[in-house]
């Protein structure tokens, strides 16, 4: 538990990148790029990343203020609204994403080849 501690508190930490609105933002922009012609509800980000809807609707709101995200409401039902990332919001997913995989590059680089070896068969037979 200590050594897992350690990982949480190493900095800087992974969970800068992937916490409320970077999660989000993520999430919209993979969901975008692999389901090209399906329009994203905010209900589909709930359920998907096991967070409130109010949580989710607080989070669209501060996206959609940064000019990270659109939202469209349906022409047939007022009630659906849906998600579209932005330039600017792919713009900033796609930096969090370098940045994280420098930092683990950076730890992989450390832990030397025997070692990433041996973590990469540990997380394997975890997930």
């Amino acid at each position: 538990m200590i050594s897992i501690e350690k990982i949480y508190h190493y900095e800087p930490r992974f969970d800068i990148f992937y916490q409320g609105e970077t999660k989000v933002l993520t999430f919209i922009a993979r969901y975008q790029s692999q389901y090209q012609n399906h329009c994203l509800l905010p209900s589909d980000i709930s359920k998907s990343l096991d967070m409130t809807s109010p949580r989710v609707s607080n989070i669209l709101s501060t996206l959609e203020k940064k000019g990270y995200i659109k939202r469209d409401f349906s022409t047939v039902d007022r009630r659906k609204v849906y998600i579209y990332i932005t330039e600017d919001g792919q713009k900033y997913v796609d930096d969090i994403s370098i940045k994280s995989r420098a930092l683990f590059d950076s730890m992989i680089e450390k832990l030397g080849e025997h070692d990433a070896k041996e973590l990469v068969r540990i997380i394997n037979r975890l997930i």
